[in-house]
């Protein structure tokens, strides 16, 4: 699978995308954040004025402006209140009551919002998101998140951070990265906005592997063809999200621990292979040093399969069974019997002894 090694702020016609959303996209992207108090405001002054014209007789114009007047507590138009009809004057106190706190928190709210760079930010960034394709979404909001998307960052593969951690985003697009805001309850939504149906894969790294899952589901309904990888702490859980929707699962405790326990008495161990071998165990790399020379590489390869060898900067992968080892070189071997490790590192360890003891 390849993806695009374009990063979209580095070209110039993404940078000139971008002043045209700042122009453009900008100020329809605040409106919408701030739709709802402006729908309360022009409630609240459409009854006002309303009101005005129904009981004074005012114009339209000049009755909005009264109505304005009123609820903003100005003061520009003040009616006659004892020639006011009870039922105007019930309306008025109203008014008033709701004036004096509902309004002006609603303006306050609509003036922050208006300003905001950061929510700003936050708009411009989903409008970025809807122009990517192919890219890799990484959902979670916990350490392991930051370290992926440091690694996709230096490998150079779009990609969006789906979090939940509202920190996290900010440091995110501070730094001129992408990332989108998401609940694990709302998984649906926001996989939608990360571009989950243009996407090619999907990062599952949250702490709890119940989130994982629920964002996996929702994912695969969402994009029958995407590919979804995801970490998992319950080994259970694990071993179940492997033969659901999930492409693969990496049970982190688990292949942690046996790695470290591994290495506890063997320091050839280099790395684990993630998918189980044939005895339930994570297949391990490991790395041997040959301290000796003329040795037939078709013997050690009876003892363990040996996947790679180093001569000086020269790396030969699969190396034939002809070849004859001398010292200093490095092989490489892949298998989850550990007792083949320690009988390949004895062997090469007698070798040694015998030629140059």
């Amino acid at each position: 699978m390849s993806h695009r090694r374009v990063k979209l702020h580095e070209s110039f016609g993404s940078r000139l995308r971008d002043a045209f959303d700042v122009l453009l996209y900008g100020p329809f992207a605040i409106l919408r954040q701030i739709r709802i108090q402006l729908g309360l405001i022009g409630v609240m002054f459409g009854f006002g004025t309303i009101v005005f014209m129904h009981y004074q007789h005012l114009s339209p114009l000049a009755a909005f402006t009264g109505s304005v007047s009123t609820i903003t507590t100005i003061g520009l138009y003040a009616p006659n209140i004892t020639a006011m009809p009870p039922l105007e004057q019930v309306i008025m106190v109203v008014i008033f009551i709701v004036s004096v706190g509902l309004a002006a928190s609603l303006v306050q709210s609509i003036v922050t919002t208006a300003v905001s760079r950061e929510i700003l930010r936050e708009q411009l960034v989903v409008k970025r998101v809807s122009r990517l394709s192919g890219h890799v979404i990484v959902a979670g909001a916990s350490r392991l998140a930051e370290h992926t998307t440091k690694w996709l960052v230096n490998i150079g593969v779009d990609h969006v951070v789906l979090t939940p951690n509202r920190e996290l985003l900010r440091q995110l697009i501070h730094h001129g990265r992408l990332g989108v805001y998401g609940l694990p309850e709302r998984a649906h939504e926001a996989l939608r906005t990360a571009g989950v149906s243009r996407a090619s894969v999907l990062v599952c790294v949250f702490e709890d592997d119940g989130d994982n899952l629920l964002f996996a589901m929702n994912a695969r309904r969402l994009n029958p063809k995407l590919r979804i990888l995801m970490s998992a702490h319950d080994k259970s859980v694990a071993q179940s999200a492997q033969t659901s929707d999930v492409d693969m699962t990496l049970p982190i405790m688990d292949i942690v621990s046996q790695v470290l326990a591994q290495a506890s008495y063997s320091e050839e161990v280099v790395g684990v292979g993630f998918r189980k071998g044939v005895n339930g165990e994570y297949p391990v790399y490991s790395e041997f040093q040959v301290d000796s020379e003329g040795v037939a590489l078709e013997e050690l390869s009876k003892v363990i399969p040996i996947v790679m060898m180093m001569r000086g900067n020269q790396v030969l992968l699969n190396p034939p069974t002809s070849t004859v080892l001398r010292r200093g070189d490095t092989i490489y071997t892949y298998t989850e019997n550990h007792s083949k490790i320690r009988d390949l590192r004895e062997r090469l360890k007698r070798k040694a002894a015998k030629q140059f003891g």
